[in-house]
Order: structure tokens, then sequence, then C-alpha cells
């Protein structure tokens, strides 16, 4: 965790830039597409796990929700604070796998990005399930080791990659139930092609068209909403 923390120390200056591209700004557009889907309409209490920045909590900012982020990294908390402005935000810096938070607390809890980088998905998701409400939703995003990104990633840093039958069965371990799965970049073979324009569009109609689909299995970030049993 110490050499996932140095990482994202190192990264929180110029993380928002480098989320900033074509690439990038499609898989949060497809992330988001899920969040919206499961947020209640009459409003209720959001965590998001590993909030980094605050890239999608500013997304939720000004809907009436009383949103909580919590990330493991200092200098990413920092940023979100300054970005966020907001005192009703509640940022905390604590570990995913032993969250500070009372149980039954949460309507949704979502994770990006986030899951990957534990040490022990087991604890992660027991505590999720814990701090949800009986009838919350978890949108949990995971590394899919049945698609295109896991075969070209080099990435040096610690990743954990499941396929999509552990990714259920871990969930299952965790007394969840899986509501519906979503996927992005299931046919983008590389985050340069979104730099080009007209493929750029097509690759976006794909994307979007392909993640409620059953194609999600080779999806590179397999995303599962679940609840509670």
């Amino acid at each position: 965790m110490q050499t996932i923390q140095n990482y994202y120390d190192e990264l929180s200056h110029r993380y928002d830039v480098q989320r900033s591209n074509p690439y990038f700004r499609l898989i949060e557009e497809l992330e988001l597409d899920v969040l919206r889907q499961y947020i209640p309409p009459t409003g209720g209490r959001v965590l998001e796990m590993g909030c980094g920045t605050g890239i999608f909590l500013k997304h939720l900012q000004s809907s009436g929700f009383f949103l909580h982020g919590l990330d493991y990294t200092q200098g990413m908390l920092e940023l979100a604070l300054y970005k966020l402005d907001d005192p009703s935000i509640k940022l905390v810096h604590g570990d995913g796998q032993s969250l500070p938070y009372a149980s039954n607390l949460f309507d949704i809890v979502y994770s990006f990005k986030v899951l990957a980088h534990l040490p022990h998905l087991d604890w992660a998701l027991n505590e999720i399930r814990r701090v949800l409400r009986p009838d919350g939703i978890a949108i949990l995003e995971f590394y899919n080791r049945h698609s295109i990104r896991y075969l070209l990633h080099r990435s040096g840093y610690f990743h954990q990659w499941h396929s999509p039958i552990e990714v259920r069965q871990q969930i299952k371990e965790a007394k969840m139930s899986v509501v519906s799965i979503y996927g992005a970049r299931i046919a983008t073979p590389s985050a340069y092609m979104m730099e080009i324009p007209v493929i750029s569009h097509i690759l976006h109609y794909v994307e979007k068209s392909l993640s409620p689909t059953a194609f999600n299995r080779f999806a590179g970030y397999y995303i599962v909403a679940c609840q509670p049993q």
C-alpha cells in the first residue's frame, strides 16, 4: 500500500491534466453513465471510495446528496479539498480495506480504479457491504484479465486483475448479489486511437453501445452494480 500511496502522491499534481485527454474523458463518461442510473432521485448519502482529486464528486456536487469521499493519498485529498471548496462534502483520509464509517450508513458506495490496487479485495468488499444500507447499491470497478487492456498493460506498480467469474465469486463471498454489469474499453485497442478524430467518434459510439451488453465480459474496466443480500 505504501508503494501505491507514494505513486499517487507523486502523480496528484498532474493527475487532472492526465485524465483530461479524449481517452480518459470517454472512460469517465461511461462510468458516470452507470453511476447516474443508480443515484436515488430523492437524494441520499453517497460515498466515493478512492475519490482522488474529486473528479466524480464534482459532477455530483450540486445534486443535493450528502457526499463523502475517502482516499488513501493525502496529496489527492488536498487537491480535492481545493477543487470542491465545499465544507458540506466530507473528505476523509483512510483505507478502503477498513472504512471509518458506521454500518448501514450509505445509499450508494461507488469505487472506480481503486479496488485493483488493494492487497485485500475481500476486506474491501466486506467493508463496502457493511457500510451500505440493506437497500443500498454499490457500483464497483475491477480490472479485467479477459481484456485487450490486460494484454497491453505494462505498468510496474501493484495491480490485481480478475476474470468476470472471479469478480462474481468475490461479490458473492462478500454477501452481495449482482444487479447489473457494464464495461468500458471493450473495443478500444489503444488509448491513442481516441486521438484520431474520425476513429474516436466511432469508438465513442461503439463503447457506449456495448457497455451494457454481454460484450462487457471483455472490457478493460469491468463495472458491477451490486447490493447486499
